[in-house]
């Protein structure tokens, strides 16, 4: 493992491979930007994004959609942000992120500010799951304040969801239309008293993942057999993320003392590549049935 990235002040996040431009777009939360950052060459540099970014994720289009807290925006390659979708009002925050093989963009809403601690507020009720399509935003998972990191399969069966309240990763099918059922447990972590965080799957249907509070990281089989353990400098991990041009590396995000870092870890299987988001009105999936969980 190797420190790729100094960032003094800063909070990471959701570090996303950009396919072509060889390069990373993360979310600063201590800012409210976002940066980027290309390995190979050192190059590295802050974007102002109106409102405040929780992810940043490539279209098919060559823009970025952007989730903030109070709507997705497209951001363009001169650096003009446009509203792709207007999120509901509240005090609530974007924060983990997954575009699947279809297009569709699946992300989790935390509940930010005093909200945070209100268990039955509002704000918190609405925190969990959501996915977006076809110009429309699904809430998938309610009333989950603790969500964090997912991933699908290549063929978009099968959804994993880090949920850190009830210290578990949650196992869901998918439908093709993109609703889910049949909720099983992948990792059941109350034993250890661990809430799970980031989550990164390889094209193996192994899982990477972090925990909140923690600088360590565990990577268990497609069956959930622990396979290894991996200790992260820093005091805790806050983003992961597969990049390079093979998918075979590892990026880390971590808070340290002077502010954010990033790792880089090689991989013997890598992960899938960067998928691009499909915008507008696309079919890429139904939408009328009632497809939440």
């Amino acid at each position: 493992m190797r420190c790729c990235w100094e960032v003094p002040g800063a909070h990471l996040q959701a570090p996303v491979w950009l396919e072509g431009a060889d390069m990373l777009v993360l979310a600063d939360r201590a800012h409210g930007t976002l940066r980027y950052f290309a390995p190979d060459t050192g190059e590295s540099g802050e974007i102002a994004v109106p409102g405040h970014p929780g992810f940043a994720v490539p279209t098919q289009e060559g823009s970025l959609l952007v989730g903030t807290a109070r709507e997705l925006l497209l951001l363009d390659r001169e650096g003009r942000a446009s509203r792709e979708f207007l999120l509901e009002p509240g005090a609530q925050q974007t924060g983990h992120v997954h575009v699947d093989a279809r297009g569709r963009v699946w992300f989790t809403m935390e509940a930010a500010g005093e909200a945070a601690g209100e268990a039955f507020g509002e704000a918190a009720g609405q925190a969990g799951l959501v996915r977006y399509h076809d110009e429309r935003l699904v809430r998938m998972v309610f009333d989950m304040p603790d969500a964090g990191g997912m991933a699908l399969d290549p063929e978009a069966r099968e959804l994993l969801l880090a949920d850190g309240g009830a210290r578990r990763v949650r196992r869901y099918r998918v439908s093709r239309a993109g609703s889910l059922w049949e909720e099983a447990p992948f990792l059941d972590l109350a034993g250890n008293n661990r809430r799970p965080a980031a989550l990164a799957r390889d094209s193996e249907g192994g899982v990477w993942l972090s925990f909140a509070g923690r600088a360590d990281l565990s990577h268990y089989a497609a069956d959930g057999t622990l396979r290894a353990q991996v200790d992260v400098p820093g005091e805790e991990i806050t983003g992961l993320g597969f990049g390079g041009r093979g998918a075979d590396i590892l990026y880390i995000c971590a808070r340290t003392a002077q502010g954010a870092a990033l790792y880089a870890h090689d991989l013997a299987v890598p992960g899938p590549p960067t998928c691009a988001v499909r915008t507008g009105h696309a079919d890429i999936g139904l939408i009328s049935e009632d497809d939440h969980h």
